[in-house]
């Protein structure tokens, strides 16, 4: 439900024009939600495996915010890196 609430704002106020402006030819006029969900699902088991769980084990709050930094650092960066790669403009 954060994730939800953190990319409602982010995509929906903060970046909405942002995404338009540089990537509006390539946006669908419609969500697939299902593929949506996917990666929600995909990103919450990521942050369960490799932050959270590690995080316990050690007993660290800082570790568990050195590794979610790193997590997110990895999963925007491949896709970010991707769209460099791939995508006009």
């Amino acid at each position: 439900m954060v994730f939800l609430a953190i990319d409602a704002i982010w995509l929906g106020l903060i970046a909405k024009n942002f995404y338009q402006k540089y990537m509006g030819v390539l946006m669908k006029s419609n969500i697939n939600w299902l593929a949506a969900f996917l990666v929600y699902a995909l990103f919450i088991v990521g942050l369960t495996l490799f932050v959270i769980m590690p995080g316990l084990d050690k007993k660290s709050l800082i570790n568990v915010l050195v590794l979610g930094g790193l997590f997110g650092l990895v999963a925007y960066g491949v896709y970010d890196l991707t769209n460099l790669a791939t995508l006009k403009q």
